[in-house]
């Protein structure tokens, strides 16, 4: 009997042994194909990074995810965050968490939640329901970002990165309707060299 016992938890242990060699090689050569001309570059840290090196829990949405996807204000866009939750009253304030940290009722408590719009912050919420014009990219920083982003960054931070100006000419334009309430949205961009 105890032959027997010592011989299958031998054959169970070189099991699981040989099972988790195989996972640890294999790991690196998905992490090398991942890692292609598609990197996604955040300023998470106040400086360019690939997001695989960013050691922040942080979500990017590109400008081009947006559109595809008719996203028109940084509420919609917080539906591809996990963990952002962004709920609006009838006055127009948007009321943000990020893991449950963040919402306040009470008009002067601050926010625990910053929203940046090319790093300037923006005491105001009601941006939130504002419709996205020319917009490279949001990101969404989880958790405590009192370091980089002061005060008002304790459930975390989101940033609204527009498109900056380039050196060929490009216009962009969007224009929707909903139908009940006979509401149209329209908006327009232009961008080329300065000089």
């Amino acid at each position: 009997m105890r032959f027997t016992t010592m011989l299958v938890s031998g054959c169970a242990f070189v099991a699981l042994a040989a099972s988790s060699a195989v996972a640890q090689q294999a790991a690196p050569a998905a992490a090398e194909e991942a890692t292609g001309d598609q990197d996604i570059i955040v300023t998470a840290r106040k400086r360019n990074e690939t997001l695989l090196d960013v050691p922040v829990a942080v979500t990017a949405v590109s400008g081009d995810v947006l559109a595809k996807r008719s996203i028109n204000s940084v509420r919609e866009a917080a539906l591809l965050s996990p963990g952002l939750n962004i709920n609006s009253d009838g006055a127009g304030r948007a009321f943000v968490s990020i893991r449950g940290v963040g919402v306040t009722i009470v008009s002067t408590v601050q926010p625990g939640v910053g929203l940046f719009v090319d790093g300037i912050y923006r005491p105001n919420t009601a941006y939130l329901n504002n419709p996205l014009n020319d917009v490279e990219r949001i990101e969404v920083l989880r958790g405590p970002q009192g370091t980089l982003y002061g005060k008002n960054t304790l459930g975390g931070a989101i940033n609204v990165i527009t498109r900056q100006p380039g050196n060929v000419f490009e216009a962009r334009g969007m224009a929707s309707y909903a139908g009940p309430d006979n509401a149209w949205q329209v908006g327009a961009s232009v961008a080329g060299p300065i000089v």
